[in-house]
């Protein structure tokens, strides 16, 4: 009398993975009845497990076998369901033929644990370059990113701009329970304040730290031998000896009265002109 079954033996283990991210094992298929097989497909009972390639859907002759991908890809923490899963193949005489995996499938899922610290160890969320000057860089400050996780995390990162550098080389994988550094610095293109995020993100969890820098500008101290002019447009130090001194036609300059200090503008001719 003819018959029809099927096996499948190997062990599925998909170890231990992050929330947001994927494992994929193959499930071999045996043909052990006294017939062929066709049209394997999977059915599962635990939503974190789906099918991906299927190259059971054809004919299994006895004694063949065949593969089915297999992702598991947790949404939340927590195991597999037991019996996770269950197969349906059909026979030549069209009945159906529906078994499970005689070993279970197992694993677990874990949602990332990401935290920032400085080189002390103490828990940051902010880093805050203070002021520099236009055109400036901030020196550099390293700060820690730490995986509390017991599994290693390969972190992706936002490019924060704003005038914010960013060395996270050494980011690319961290071991379990293990940190990483980073180095941040600041460049002020303008006068004002910068503010933007470094965000760190591992499967569906992710970690911000926000970035400050002000931009600013300093101006020399006016003194009693410092003059201004314009040329072509701009405003540029003379810089006279005293404050009585002759200035070219056309200039502005600083003047020090009785009372303080004040700007003088010459004459358009061509001859030089004394500062009274």
């Amino acid at each position: 009398i003819a018959s029809a079954s099927a096996t499948a033996t190997t062990t599925y283990d998909f170890g231990t993975v992050l929330t947001g991210e994927t494992a994929t094992r193959s499930l071999t298929i045996r043909n052990t009845g006294t017939i062929p097989l066709s049209g394997v497909t999977l059915s599962s009972v635990d939503s974190n497990l789906t099918q991906s390639g299927n190259n059971c859907g054809g004919s299994i002759a006895v004694n063949a076998t065949c593969t089915i991908s297999i992702i598991y890809a947790p949404t939340v923490a927590g195991t597999i369901s037991a019996n996770a899963i269950s197969l349906k193949a059909t026979a030549v005489s069209s009945n159906d033929l529906i078994f499970r995996p005689t070993s279970a499938f197992t694993g677990s899922a874990v949602v990332a644990s990401l935290n920032y610290t400085n080189t002390s160890g103490t828990t940051i969320t902010t880093y805050n370059a203070g002021n520099v000057n236009n055109g400036s860089t901030s020196a550099n400050t390293t700060v820690k990113l730490v995986n509390n996780t017991s599994v290693a995390v390969s972190p992706t990162f936002n490019t924060p701009g704003a005038g914010f550098n960013v060395d996270r080389s050494a980011c690319a994988t961290i071991a379990a329970n293990s940190s990483c550094s980073i180095t941040l610095s600041f460049t002020a293109t303008g006068p004002g304040t910068n503010s933007t995020n470094l965000t760190a993100t591992v499967g569906n969890s992710s970690k911000l730290l926000t970035l400050t820098g002000t931009g600013i500008v300093t101006y020399n101290t006016l003194g009693s031998s410092l003059s201004m002019t314009i040329s072509n447009g701009g405003l540029r130090a003379a810089g006279p000896t005293s404050a009585n001194t002759a200035y070219a036609a056309g200039a502005i300059g600083l003047v020090k009265g009785s009372s303080g200090y004040y700007f003088e503008a010459t004459n358009n001719s061509a001859t030089n002109r004394t500062a009274s």
